[in-house]
């Protein structure tokens, strides 16, 4: 038993150095294989188109618009060219997830593009059908009926502290309630507060963009993992040509050996 198991390690052994002996022989070729392989994807590769990445978080105001979300199948070609008339043909991919395990309605939108300048675009134009879609544009209509609600209440109040400020009453003076100082002050305050609501109200969309990256690095071709890959299969390409090229010699030998005879 021990002979035979020393006999199948010497002839492994054999074998091995049977198998280097022929690589050493033809190295040129594994060498030249290799290089082809490895040089041809490089260059391939700069050639490439480059794919650049933009990846934004929006945050919805309307919280049941998380299911309509569900329902737009964005990479779909006649939805595409529906929402982006104008930048459809500068997408490359785009992805829209809902994020469920949120208190409010959030998106992650994934744009993928040949220039990082079309990101922009692409997103203004998704945020453009959204602002027109009519679920969402119900609910901001709504919600701007109802800031302006607030906002006039405001100017009520201001005029109200205005008409005591302007009072010459002198009851109303000599009344513990009355603090002119107290009231200017609080004046103040709505006014301020009136500028804060009239720009909400002016800028509100029910959208807000809470996070924005745009890579400057593409995301595709990834010619590092490209080049170490071709490297791997030149080398694998190579030993192969090699054994392909010895294989031929053998059966080239018998040939020319009765051809000489």
């Amino acid at each position: 038993m021990n002979n035979m198991t020393q006999e199948t390690i010497s002839n492994d052994e054999v074998n091995l150095l049977h198998y280097w002996r022929v690589i050493r022989k033809r190295k040129q070729l594994l060498i030249g294989v290799f290089l082809v392989i490895t040089i041809g994807t490089a260059v391939v590769n700069l050639f490439l188109p480059k794919i650049y990445r933009g990846e934004f978080i929006l945050k919805m105001a309307a919280k049941d618009f998380t299911d309509v979300f569900k329902t737009i199948k964005v990479n779909d070609t006649e939805v595409m060219q529906n929402i982006f008339p104008k930048t459809n043909q500068l997408i490359n991919d785009i992805r829209l997830t809902t994020l469920l395990d949120t208190a409010v309605c959030k998106i992650d939108l994934l744009i993928d593009a040949k220039d990082t300048t079309d990101i922009p675009k692409i997103k203004a134009e998704l945020l453009e059908y959204i602002n027109n879609f009519p679920f969402h544009k119900n609910f901001v209509e709504q919600r701007k009926e109802r800031m302006q609600k607030e906002i006039d209440e405001i100017s009520k109040a201001i005029a109200y502290t205005d008409d005591l400020l302007k009072s010459g009453n002198d009851q109303k003076q000599n009344s513990p309630e009355y603090d002119p100082v107290r009231l200017y002050n609080g004046k103040i305050n709505l006014a301020n507060k009136k500028i804060v609501s009239e720009q909400s109200l002016k800028n509100y969309t029910g959208i807000e963009t809470i996070m924005e990256n745009i890579y400057s690095t593409p995301i595709k071709p990834t010619v590092k993992n490209n080049i170490i890959l071709s490297a791997l299969i030149g080398i694998l390409s190579g030993v192969f040509m090699v054994f392909i090229a010895e294989l031929k010699d053998k059966v080239r030998r018998p040939v020319q050996n009765k051809q000489e005879q």
